[in-house]
């Protein structure tokens, strides 16, 4: 799995959230999935069940808002990755 492939899902999850939001609101509803990534923080298994999951599925749960820390935690538990990471 490569680069482009999560970027390509990142975009679908976007997609997903633009349509029900507009874009500035979308934006802000991912950019806590967009920075625990690209900073590195994202684990392989991460970035393997993040891939798999449905857009709507990983969109509805980042829209409950909160932190960067409590969404990224958020999709965490909805991919059954433990903690640590």
């Amino acid at each position: 799995m490569g680069i482009n492939t999560v970027n390509d899902h990142l975009w679908k999850v976007r997609c997903y959230l633009m349509k029900r939001h507009g874009v500035d609101a979308a934006d802000r509803i991912i950019d806590p999935l967009e920075w625990y990534i690209s900073t590195g923080r994202a684990s392989g298994e991460f970035l393997r069940k993040f891939v798999g999951a449905k857009p709507f599925v990983i969109g509805r749960v980042l829209e409950k808002g909160g932190t960067h820390e409590e969404a990224v935690a958020r999709v965490k538990a909805k991919l059954r990755i433990g903690g640590g990471e």
